[in-house]
């Protein structure tokens, strides 16, 4: 039986991954002052200014395997919202083989998964997401998607 989830599971699990990545950027180290690249890669309002700063993160290589891990995962997010679901996926694979506890990847490929109408592939990865953080709201399954 395949189990379709509605836009509420959806806004949930972006939710999730908005404060996984707030907690990353709370550290208050020296560091934690974002240049300009993270402002952007962190910014879900516009995916196009996202994606580009998220590339400027990735190629940099001064950043740690956990926060390429989250800008691969920003930028999944950001595809994903435009539609483009094949990259999104191909990014959240990359931020979860640098990163596999990071439920934020989970979430955004999950949302991919969904958007290509692969059901159980998303909520398999919705699921990871519980059991990574199992404080977060679990996903409501209902029997249609929104258009």
């Amino acid at each position: 039986m395949v189990t379709v989830l509605g836009r509420s599971a959806i806004d949930r699990m972006v939710a999730i991954g908005v404060l996984v990545v707030g907690g990353i950027f709370s550290g208050g180290s020296a560091s934690a002052q974002l240049s300009a690249a993270w402002t952007h890669c962190a910014n879900k309002a516009l995916p196009d200014l996202q994606i580009s700063g998220c590339t400027a993160v990735i190629q940099s290589g001064g950043e740690t395997h956990k926060n390429r891990a989250i800008a691969y995962s920003n930028r999944g997010s950001a595809y994903q919202g435009k539609g483009d679901n094949d990259r999104a996926i191909a990014d959240c694979d990359k931020a979860i083989a640098l990163d596999p506890k990071l439920a934020a990847a989970y979430a955004s490929r999950g949302n991919a998964y969904q958007g290509k109408k692969d059901y159980d592939r998303a909520i398999a990865d919705y699921d990871k997401v519980i059991e990574l953080d199992a404080n977060s709201p679990p996903p409501t399954p209902t029997a249609a998607t929104p258009t």
